[in-house]
């Protein structure tokens, strides 16, 4: 989350503590506006609580209401926010998904030309030939193709997971 997105919640949340006292003013004027008697007053428990819960009125009351209610208005749509994200996050999860199968591709293709080659001429710049051994992991030249291809498929497989985890699909 940005600073700005979190500074949006925040101000939502004050949105909402805003209203809540808001509710809250309104629920103890209306208590003391109806207690019209000391026979309601015992309700309360006694005419101290009472006189407390009166007082306690009065004092919100006085807040500035107008201007509590206009500041604290929300200043974005944290939905919007949301779904956003959720939009994002299934972008990014069908750009993961179509890189997994293009990198699977890529393995299999590599796979079936080692399979049906003996390696590659030309790569010295002599013309000898330079067998898939010397060039896969363990081979003399592993750093140019091997290294390189282990990581790939290191990649894919945690590609593969990190999908599976975030969709909920088995890999």
């Amino acid at each position: 989350m940005t600073p700005e997105q979190a500074l949006a919640v925040a101000q939502s949340d004050a949105a909402l503590y805003a209203r809540t006292l808001g509710k809250m003013r309104l629920t103890l004027l209306t208590a003391v506006d109806g207690a019209e008697n000391e026979v309601d007053r015992v309700y309360f428990g006694s005419t101290m609580h009472f006189d407390a819960l009166r007082d306690l009125a009065h004092e919100i009351d006085d807040f500035h209401w107008d201007k509590i209610m206009e500041s604290s208005q929300p200043k974005t749509d944290v939905y919007a926010i949301i779904a956003g994200l959720r939009a994002d996050k299934a972008s990014l999860l069908g750009a993961l998904e179509e890189s997994l199968h293009a990198l699977q591709k890529l393995h299999t293709d590599i796979d079936a030309l080692v399979a049906d080659s003996s390696g590659v001429y030309g790569l010295h710049q002599n013309g000898d030939a330079s067998p898939w051994a010397e060039l896969l992991s363990g081979g003399r030249f592993e750093d140019w193709l091997g290294e390189p291809l282990t990581a790939a498929r290191e990649a894919w497989s945690a590609g593969r997971a990190a999908l599976a985890t975030a969709t909920g699909k088995v890999a």
